[in-house]
């Protein structure tokens, strides 16, 4: 992670293309000459594919609005691309351990009748933004119901809430709210 190309401007920012090549000509060049070129080898290697180490770091760093992009690459730059990310995560969601996590969080949840009570305060006067909400849930299909004789219905695909997403959804409010 130390050789994780640094971003610009700011250090969470992925950097161009155009700029990463030089740095690692930099970074080589500004190693010792008494290194052998087998020692510098390993260290070109992974400074051209630092975009997994560079992408942990952002991941990490909790500064995102991407995660599920970020956790991708890393996924894929430790499994490799034969291996799904979105399968791995419905395998998991379907294991008797997540079932059993699943019912314990249930457990701590408010009674329905308080959460509903909650989203019409909160939803107050708002109708549009808890109309986008429920869609949002209902598309979503993450309130899932697990039974004890039945295993759980899942999607089979998953849904990732992109920033393409929000910047539809908040768009159409403002065309919304703009309508005479």
């Amino acid at each position: 992670m130390l050789l994780a190309t640094p971003g610009l401007p700011q250090y969470r920012d992925e950097i161009s293309s155009e700029f990463r090549a030089p740095f690692i000509d930099g970074f080589i060049a500004a190693m010792p000459r008494s290194m052998e070129d087998r020692s510098i080898h390993p260290y070109r290697e992974l400074l051209e594919r630092d975009q997994g180490c560079s992408r942990l770091c952002r991941l990490l760093n909790l500064s995102s609005i991407d995660d599920y992009t970020l956790f991708a690459t890393v996924w894929h730059f430790v499994h490799g691309p034969e291996h799904d990310l979105g399968q791995y995560f419905l395998q998991q969601r379907c294991s008797p351990h997540y079932i059993q996590l699943y019912k314990e969080v249930q457990e701590g949840d408010k009674p329905l009748s308080k959460i509903e009570r909650d989203e019409k305060d909160y939803f107050r006067n708002t109708g549009l933004r808890n109309t986008v909400a429920k869609k949002l849930t209902l598309v979503s299909g993450w309130k899932t119901q697990y039974t004890v004789n039945h295993p759980p219905s899942l999607r089979k695909d998953m849904f990732v809430a992109s920033p393409k997403l929000w910047k539809w959804v908040l768009q159409f409010m403002q065309d919304w709210e703009d309508m005479p």
